[in-house]
């Protein structure tokens, strides 16, 4: 059972969150607090403080771009309805989770195909007897693709398999370093149950539960393309 403490930190995440613009976050932390006041014994003064807390939230939460072209009228708060709302909004989160994961997948797997691309790119480069250009290619992908995991690894590899010794030195060298690198902290959570303490946003099973929250990433241009010039490639 929520206490009015953590209710109100829940709120306050939502805030945070919406001025950031991440909506999944925004919702289920919103969600967490609506459903941590239907279920806690807060009443009198404090319910009614927390209740003008989830007004001011809520009205950040129309603030957004995407809610506005959803709900032009925005979203609807009414004392007394609190479990109806809590439905809305974890439908809205589950709804716009499902449409945000599929985009990160098509937007991932074309990220991918350039990646592909451009290391067959500087292969090529290297067996044409260019291998001063392929170097400045693959140098350009690790910096661009770096978030990939086992990136310089994978390079350093092609490489050493490609006679390039003395020069995969330096990928492999980062691989190891990236590998041995201390995890970081893990984010504060939501205070909505008492499970919610080992990740962001954490919703106990039953009518109660939700997905997990999708992260988006880019889509670069291709780096081949401009493997003489200085400045680092932009997404397209």
């Amino acid at each position: 059972m929520a206490t009015a403490k953590e209710i109100r930190e829940d709120i306050a995440r939502s805030r945070a969150y919406a001025k950031k613009n991440d909506y999944l976050k925004t919702l289920s932390c919103l969600a967490s607090a609506i459903r941590g006041l239907v279920t806690s014994q807060v009443f009198g003064a404090e319910k009614y403080e927390i209740q003008s807390h989830l007004v001011e939230a809520l009205r950040d939460l129309n603030k957004m771009k995407m809610i506005r072209k959803l709900f032009p009228d925005g979203l609807k708060y009414q004392k007394g309805k609190e479990k109806a709302f809590y439905q809305t909004l974890d439908r809205l989160h589950k709804k716009l989770g499902e449409a945000m994961e599929k985009a990160r997948v098509d937007r991932l797997r074309k990220r991918l195909a350039v990646l592909d691309g451009n290391l067959i790119k500087a292969a090529q480069l290297v067996k044409a007897g260019t291998p001063i250009e392929g170097r400045k290619l693959y140098a350009k992908i690790s910096e661009y693709f770096a978030d990939i995991e086992g990136i310089d690894s994978d390079i350093g590899n092609r490489m050493v398999s490609m006679g390039l010794f003395q020069e995969s030195v330096p990928y492999l060298r980062k691989a190891l370093d990236k590998q041995n690198r201390p995890s970081p902290p893990s984010r504060m959570p939501c205070a909505g149950s008492d499970r919610a303490r080992t990740s962001t946003c954490v919703w106990p099973n039953s009518a109660w539960s939700r997905p997990s929250g999708a992260r988006s990433t880019t889509t670069p241009r291709p780096l081949w393309t401009a493997i003489r010039s200085t400045p680092r490639p932009q997404s397209s």
